[in-house]
């Protein structure tokens, strides 16, 4: 079975979320704040969608360090946090 990754795409104030599968492909732009440098990388979609449904607020703040490294994601208030591994992403 093909596991197909989400690609964020992190830029000056946008990240691009990608996923492409054999069925198609979406790309979204969400406005952001962010610190440090740009930066590219994927994670598996199902892990990313249980941190997502199980956070209690829709602000919450993404901690990247590189590539192949776990992204750390808290809410605001600091009762949830979580990591998720990052995926190596293929060039497309």
């Amino acid at each position: 079975k093909m596991s197909y990754p989400i690609r964020f795409s992190i830029d000056a104030d946008t990240l691009v979320v990608s996923f492409r599968a054999s069925e198609g492909s979406v790309v979204d732009e969400i406005k952001i704040e962010k610190e440090g440098e740009s930066l590219e990388i994927g994670f598996n979609n199902k892990y990313l969608e249980s941190i997502f449904s199980t956070a209690e607020t829709e602000n919450l703040r993404m901690h990247f360090n590189s590539p192949l490294s776990p992204m750390a994601v808290e809410d605001e208030n600091g009762k949830f946090y979580c990591l998720l591994s990052a995926m190596r992403l293929r060039n497309e």
